[in-house]
């Protein structure tokens, strides 16, 4: 599934955008935990979605679920800080090496072990080279619970047979 969200071309519609982003957000964890696949896909799509056009408002979206799912959630948000930090202090060489944000986000892959584990993958489109974002859910008596989340995999690893 390939997913374009469109540039912000003013403050006045990225503002619209992110109300909209935050508002499915919302839908999908309004209690500290995600219910079913279903919301993981979805709250998991809006947060690639939002990479595509503001990388730091993807990982806000992600502390956003951490903190609301206080206690479920292994990953803490010092975790995922350390992780955004990376991301960021990477930003220069990741925009040589792959080059500009397309837009487009696609689904790869959903990969499940067992009742209680679940793997989503995406890629982001650039210019150069797409950006592979991998996300592992778990599923606790809280609900589903994210545990690790990389962005540092190299997308060609899909191609291994």
């Amino acid at each position: 599934m390939l997913t374009r969200m469109p540039p912000p071309s003013t403050t006045s519609r990225r503002a619209v955008n992110l109300y909209a982003l935050l508002a499915t957000f919302t839908a999908c964890a309004e209690s500290p935990k995600l219910d079913s696949l279903e919301q993981v896909r979805a709250f998991i799509t809006i947060v690639v979605g939002q990479a595509a056009t503001d990388e730091a408002e993807a990982f806000a979206l992600l502390k956003a679920h951490i903190e609301a799912a206080k206690g479920h959630c292994p990953l803490s948000i010092a975790d995922l800080d350390a992780i955004a930090a990376r991301f960021t202090r990477a930003a220069a060489q990741r925009l040589a090496d792959l080059g500009e944000p397309t837009g487009v986000v696609e689904f790869i892959s959903e990969k499940r072990v067992g009742e209680t584990m679940v793997r989503e993958q995406f890629l982001q489109h650039r210019g150069r080279y797409p950006s592979l974002w991998t996300f592992d859910f778990y599923r606790t008596a809280g609900g589903w619970t994210l545990f690790s989340v990389n962005t540092d995999r190299d997308a060609a690893e899909l191609l291994a047979f």
